[in-house]
């Protein structure tokens, strides 16, 4: 019987490419004797991320349903006949409770002869600011703007009070030493051929052309601070009514390049609130030989010099000037009034956030983009 290896995690920890590029390059991965897992879920094709279907399988396995487990089983069986290795790449998979976690080794053990889990750990501080942006950025996340305590709680644990023992406990005490890769995304980075060739040659034993190992896209790429104040702010003027139009909104912030922006700061608001950690970094050295400096990196709050610079509006509103529909336009404009009028929004921020409203709306009203685009320049000088 073939190998299964698993690829659980952590989050933010450039998953998100490794997956893409071994989706695109499945053909190259089987002509050295892997291949990687195909797997349709809810009308989406081949997703490169196996997470949804495992989460989806598992969570209701323990629950006592275990339709959609039985039929995961039975596809991966089929995938693995005529290969030597199949690689399962989901960073849900680390976070699974623990029944689900038994079952899916139990599942695994039955397929393969051989099975080898691989994860990249972070430094706490620095992952918990990352995981911070992702858990404000889709529509569906949190709030900074409204942020209840318990909601709060439960964030604070799952991304830093038990970050280490959370996602590697149960591996660590039912997988072999063999079984069991993890490693720090720092080296990875600092690796020459980055963090996807890292995890082809250290954790999977191949060795891959270089000029591949670069992620095919920018996946999930850090966003500004004023970006994510924005999508917070659109949360906040979210209805029933403007459910559809502001989701979208969201979405294309989330998804815009703009530029000249300030780096996302918000753990620094939280860093009070944060537990000592000393006791999961120490498990996580004493089981794996990690050590991370818990003072080798600093939250930082955003410089208020360079926060709401013309440069990062004129670029925001040249994104929306680029929309076609008026109705995302004046959503956008609502939010940076609901920002402008934020009791912590210094006195010249808002100013220039209400100036920049005002030319938002005149771009909507009038359907002139030139014109907005010149009094965009106008405003901009003025600053």
């Amino acid at each position: 019987m073939p190998r299964i290896c698993v690829h659980a995690g952590f989050h933010k920890t450039a998953t998100t490419s490794f997956q893409a590029f071994c989706t695109q390059n499945r053909a190259a991965l089987r002509r050295h004797g892997l291949h990687y897992a195909r797997l349709d879920y809810q009308q989406v094709l081949d997703r490169p991320n196996h997470s949804f279907v495992f989460r989806s399988a598992y969570d209701a396995a323990a629950a006592g349903d275990n339709r959609l487990r039985q039929s995961l089983v039975r596809e991966l069986g089929r995938q693995l006949q005529g290969c030597d290795s199949m690689l399962i790449s989901g960073e849900v998979i680390s976070v699974l409770s623990d029944p689900a976690k038994a079952l899916l080794l139990q599942d695994l053990r039955l397929l393969a002869d051989e099975l080898r889990f691989f994860l990249l750990v972070r430094h706490p501080k620095s992952y918990f600011q990352s995981a911070l942006q992702e858990h404000l950025r889709v529509w569906a996340g949190i709030n900074v703007f409204s942020l209840p305590e318990n909601l709060r709680a439960g964030l604070i644990d799952h991304e830093w009070g038990s970050l280490y023992t959370r996602r590697l406990a149960f591996f660590r005490a039912h997988l072999a030493d063999h079984e069991l890769i993890v490693h720090k995304y720092e080296d990875a980075c600092a690796a020459p051929d980055g963090v996807i060739g890292y995890l082809l040659r250290d954790c999977l034993g191949l060795q891959h052309p270089p000029g591949l190992h670069a992620s095919p896209r920018s996946a999930n790429a850090s966003l500004a601070h004023e970006s994510l104040l924005i999508i917070c702010a659109l949360k906040s003027l979210r209805t029933v009514a403007n459910n559809t139009v502001t989701n979208r909104m969201i979405g294309m912030i989330s998804q815009a390049a703009l530029r000249g922006g300030c780096r996302q700061a918000f753990a620094a608001t939280l860093a009070h609130c944060l537990p000592p950690i000393s006791t999961e970094l120490a498990w996580l050295e004493a089981n794996f030989g990690l050590h991370y400096d818990h003072e080798a990196f600093a939250f930082e709050p955003p410089d208020p010099a360079k926060l709401w610079s013309a440069q990062f509006i004129d670029s925001l509103l040249g994104f929306a000037v680029r929309q076609p529909d008026p109705p995302e336009r004046l959503q956008l404009a609502a939010a940076l009034e609901f920002l402008a009028a934020r009791p912590e929004t210094r006195p010249e921020h808002a100013a220039a956030l209400a100036a920049y409203c005002e030319t938002a709306a005149i771009c909507v009203l009038s359907q002139n983009a030139g014109a907005c685009c010149a009094r965009r320049r106008r405003l901009t000088c003025a600053r």
